[in-house]
């Protein structure tokens, strides 16, 4: 947290140098002020401004991103999710510290699980790859000696987990606590092509 293209610390802390704009550490440098309103979409995708160039998400339709330096359509795109933490309620389990990992499920098969992590947790080095078309959902964990203990789930959807929601792919972190308040995450959904 705090380096340039992570999330902010606690109260919007960033290294010396960097501004937190949007929730992630950016040096103020390498933003452009004057792209703001100069480059609109045309409404039917893919074409900011006349060159079809972008410098942030804003400069694209609201079904695009803007990744190296073009809008492209979410669904065209994947995206690597990192979590750089998750945050449960107490990091104790009774024995000591509590240890952590999640399991990854997209369309509803389970793809994969990290790494057993400290408290609170980390896996930004740990990436998984979502497709935009498939539901998306992490199951959170304590490991156990005798028997794994099921935390929460972070998914999308009322009743049975679904896509994550364009918006939260256009803004690329999810930060916060959950709807219940007990579990506090940052997940970072950035676009890649595979």
């Amino acid at each position: 947290l705090g380096h340039e293209g992570c999330p902010c610390g606690q109260g919007g802390a960033c290294l010396v140098g960097l501004q937190c704009i949007s929730n992630a550490c950016i040096d103020p440098s390498t933003v452009d002020s004057t792209s703001s309103s100069a480059s609109a979409t045309d409404g039917s995708g893919g074409s900011a401004g006349d060159d079809g160039l972008c410098m942030k998400n804003s400069d694209c339709a609201s079904d695009e991103v803007c990744y190296s330096d073009a809008c492209f359509l979410i669904d065209d795109l994947y995206f690597e999710v990192a979590v750089y933490s998750f945050e449960p309620p107490s990091c104790a389990d009774g024995w000591g510290d509590a240890e952590l990992y999640f399991d990854f499920f997209q369309g509803g098969e389970f793809i994969s699980s990290s790494s057993i992590s400290g408290c609170p947790g980390e896996w930004w080095d740990e990436p998984v790859h979502y497709d935009p078309h498939l539901s998306f959902q992490l199951d959170f964990w304590e490991s156990d000696a005798f028997d794994d203990d099921f935390l929460t789930t972070l998914c999308w959807g009322n009743v049975v987990c679904e896509e994550v929601p364009d918006a939260v792919l256009r803004d690329r972190w999810w930060t916060g606590p959950d709807s219940s308040g007990d579990f506090s995450y940052v997940i970072e959904f950035a676009p890649t092509f595979l």
